[in-house]
């Protein structure tokens, strides 16, 4: 999916702000562990897609496809716990247009995680325009410094999303990743 020009749809200052809103929501709802208000900005069909894409194949975090799923996978999987909560803060956003009905909102992101670490990502989020108001559709993650490990954080993190099920794509040791 690619955005088009700027010029090219005519959003309204009422629909910018909500979809950025709707992106911002999304930090919010999961640091509280708001899992209904997460699903109310989710289509039913939305997917959650945190792989490292520069890589062939993909690598990381199997996606998390549908609603009902990625609430399933935050409850359950991606669980908080000792090793969180996070924070994600937004730093800017830019929100390219599509349609009238969808636009695409590249995010720059801050984590901080336990160890002092500030994990720094780009969220790329599908925002479409539903019945209910603007909802994320696709989101997936950037990470900026691949080549970074992510000290002790990762590791736990990943050993412990494994200890309660989740799925690692395109790699045969996934507390690396």
């Amino acid at each position: 999916m690619t955005a088009s020009t700027p010029d090219a749809v005519k959003r309204t200052l009422e629909d910018r702000l909500a979809i950025r809103e709707t992106v911002e929501r999304y930090g919010f709802h999961l640091d509280d562990k708001d899992f209904d208000a997460l699903r109310s900005i989710l289509t039913e069909d939305a997917v959650l897609d945190f792989r490292d894409h520069r890589l062939d194949p993909p690598r990381g975090l199997s996606p998390f496809v549908g609603a009902d799923e990625i609430i399933r996978q935050f409850r359950e999987v991606v669980v908080y716990g000792a090793d969180g909560p996070f924070q994600h803060i937004i730093v800017s956003s830019l929100v390219e247009d599509v349609s009238e009905d969808e636009a695409v909102v590249r995010s720059k992101v801050l984590c901080p995680m336990p160890d002092q670490l500030v994990i720094d990502v780009e969220y790329r989020d599908v925002v479409v325009r539903t019945p209910d108001g603007w909802k994320i559709k696709h989101k997936t993650c950037k990470r900026y410094n691949p080549n970074t490990a992510w000290p002790g954080s990762r590791l736990t993190l990943n050993a412990n999303w494994l200890a309660n099920g989740a799925v690692f794509e395109g790699t045969d040791d996934p507390t690396i990743t």
